[in-house]
């Protein structure tokens, strides 16, 4: 089913040049559903047949984590390597630390780390803090543009961190 939703998402996307992103496995959530990791076998048979153009994987990844303390399967990532050039997504990446992120992005084919949720912490707790020191503000502008500057510090960190050694 997901080979097939996803081959006909593939056919629409790529005729407006966009590519697509399929999950095989289930990435799950912290304190939620848990997750079903990805076997080896679907995600050769998905990378041959989907058309996808990167595929996230389940390999100790999940949504949500506010903690860095994802415990990141690197055997599996190596066994998923093997069968399979695409690109590679973790879904999750918020919780991975930053010491295994950049081995992952430097060693493997991770193309991708989602890190919305480090994002969002983050955004809401410079907003707090921005709220706290102007108890009188109610100029919504006013008390939400440090979250750029600070969100575009820790996006900038987190790129060098696993970008290219120089």
């Amino acid at each position: 089913k997901n080979i097939k939703l996803t081959s006909a998402i593939v056919k629409v996307a790529h005729k407006a040049n966009v590519s697509v992103e399929g999950e095989v496995g289930f990435v799950g959530y912290n304190k939620g559903k848990m997750s079903i990791g990805t076997k080896i076998e679907e995600v050769e048979l998905f990378a041959k047949e989907s058309g996808a153009d990167a595929i996230a994987i389940s390999v100790g990844n999940k949504h949500l984590q506010t903690k860095k303390n994802a415990r990141i399967d690197i055997n599996k990532i190596k066994a998923i390597e093997s069968v399979t050039n695409s690109p590679l997504v973790l879904h999750g990446g918020s919780g991975i630390p930053g010491n295994i992120r950049k081995k992952l992005a430097r060693n493997y084919n991770i193309a991708k780390f989602n890190i919305g949720t480090e994002i969002r912490m983050l955004f809401g707790n410079t907003v707090r803090k921005n709220i706290a020191r102007n108890k009188k503000s109610y100029d919504r502008i006013a008390l939400l543009e440090p979250t750029i500057k600070e969100m575009k510090k820790l996006t900038e960190k987190i790129i060098s961190n696993i970008g290219p050694s120089t």
